[in-house]
């Protein structure tokens, strides 16, 4: 199986806004919990952040000004 380059793109956009989202809560917001459970509770913020950046980058793609 065969992964495409935008969905694979998205897939590590996704683990590097989780990894930034999770280290800022951790070390700023909530102490109690380990930098992995930090991470993880933030993986589906990450996903729908990636999802919205990936619908606007495929909009400027289609409609060019």
């Amino acid at each position: 199986m065969i992964i495409s380059k935008k969905y694979m793109l998205l897939l590590v956009y996704s683990f590097l806004t989780a990894i930034f989202l999770g280290l800022i809560s951790h070390y700023l917001i909530l102490e109690k919990y380990s930098i992995i459970e930090s991470v993880l509770i933030y993986f589906p913020v990450g996903v729908f952040i990636s999802f919205i950046n990936q619908t606007q980058r495929d909009r400027n793609l289609n409609n060019p000004h």
